[in-house]
C-alpha cells in the first residue's frame, strides 16, 4: 500500500456551489500533489436510460449505523495521534483500529491511511485526520477548508486503492461507494458550527462524486443530523447534484412529488431495489 503524496492540494469543481480549495501554506512543501486519480478507461457503470446520469457519481444522504453499511470503503475520523471512537452494532463500542502512521503523517501533510488491522469481511477503513483542536483555533472558514482537504485525501486514496486492486464495486453496484459519517459533530470540535459545516460538506461531496465518477454516502446516526443534511441538500441547485436533468425531467419529478405529498402515489418496487445493499434478488 503506497499512500498518496501530500500537498499542495487543489480541490476544484466546475460548479459554483463547490468551493475551490487551494492550499500551499498549510501543507508540506513537497512538490507532489494529492489529486483524484484519473477515472478508469472503462467507468464503473451499468447502462441505463440517461447516459449523463449513469456516468456521474451521486451523493446519498443516509441515516444508518455506518458500521453496518455495505460500501467499498469508509472514513474513520481520527485525531493526530490516531485516536478515534466507533459507535455501532457491527463494530461494537470499544473496537479499535491500530493506526498506521505513514511518513509525512500530520495535520499539514498526509492525513489518511489504512490501519494495520481490519476485517476482510467489512469495508476497508481509512483513518482520516479531521479532528484537531489546534486547527480549531483558526478562523471558522480556514478550519472548514482544513476538514474538506482531509475528506478529499480519503476519497482520492480510497479510489486510488480501489483501481490499483482491480476491484469491482460491492453488490453489483455500477460505481464504488465510499462512506463517511458526519465529521466534526461528535469529538471533532465542530459541534457548535455543525450547520455551517454541513453547508460546506454536502455541496463539496456532491461535486467530488460527480467529477470522480464515484458514489458517496454521508451517513447520519441521529434523526436531527439526518434532517439537517436534507435541509442543506434541498437548498442546492439541481445541477449541483445531478448532471443531464432537463426541464422535462424536472417537470415530471415535480408532478410525482405533488402526488406523493398528497398521498396519491403508489410505488411498485422489485426485489432488485435491495441488491445494492447486499440483499438477495
Amino acid at each position: 500500500f503506497t499512500p498518496v503524496p501530500p500537498s499542495p492540494v487543489s480541490v476544484t469543481d466546475t460548479s459554483s456551489d463547490v468551493d475551490t480549495l487551494t492550499s500551499s501554506n498549510d501543507l508540506s512543501s513537497s512538490s507532489s500533489s494529492v489529486s483524484a486519480p484519473a477515472p478508469p478507461s472503462q467507468p464503473f457503470r451499468l447502462e441505463g436510460n440517461i447516459p449523463e446520469l449513469d456516468d456521474a457519481g451521486h451523493l446519498f444522504l443516509v441515516q444508518a449505523d455506518i458500521t453496518s453499511l455495505s460500501c467499498d470503503a469508509w472514513l474513520v475520523p481520527c485525531s493526530q495521534g490516531g485516536g478515534h471512537t466507533i459507535v455501532g452494532k457491527v463494530l461494537k463500542d470499544g473496537y479499535h483500529y491500530e493506526p498506521n502512521f505513514v511518513s509525512g503523517w500530520g495535520p499539514s501533510g498526509i492525513r489518511c491511511s489504512r490501519p494495520r488491522n481490519s476485517d476482510p469481511l467489512h469495508p476497508l477503513p481509512y483513518l482520516t485526520l479531521v479532528n484537531d483542536r489546534a486547527q480549531r483555533d483558526d478562523d471558522e472558514a480556514t478550519y472548514m477548508d482544513w476538514m474538506m482537504l482531509g475528506v478529499n485525501q480519503f476519497l482520492c486514496l480510497a479510489l486510488h486503492d480501489f483501481i490499483a486492486a482491480g476491484a469491482r464495486p460491492r453488490n453489483r453496484r455500477s460505481k464504488p461507494l465510499f462512506a463517511l459519517p458526519h465529521i466534526g459533530t461528535g469529538y471533532g470540535n465542530a459541534f457548535d458550527v455543525a450547520g455551517t459545516l454541513l453547508s460546506r460538506l454536502i455541496p463539496f461531496l456532491a461535486g467530488k462524486a460527480r467529477v470522480m465518477h464515484i458514489d458517496v454516502a454521508l451517513v447520519a446516526f441521529s434523526d436531527t443530523s439526518h434532517l439537517a443534511a436534507h435541509a442543506v441538500r434541498n437548498g442546492l441547485r439541481v445541477d449541483t447534484l445531478f448532471k443531464g436533468v432537463d426541464d422535462e425531467l424536472l417537470s415530471e419529478a415535480a408532478r410525482l412529488a405533488k402526488h406523493a405529498a398528497a398521498g396519491q402515489l403508489v410505488l411498485f418496487i422489485g426485489a432488485g431495489m435491495s441488491a445494492g445493499a447486499g440483499l438477495p434478488m
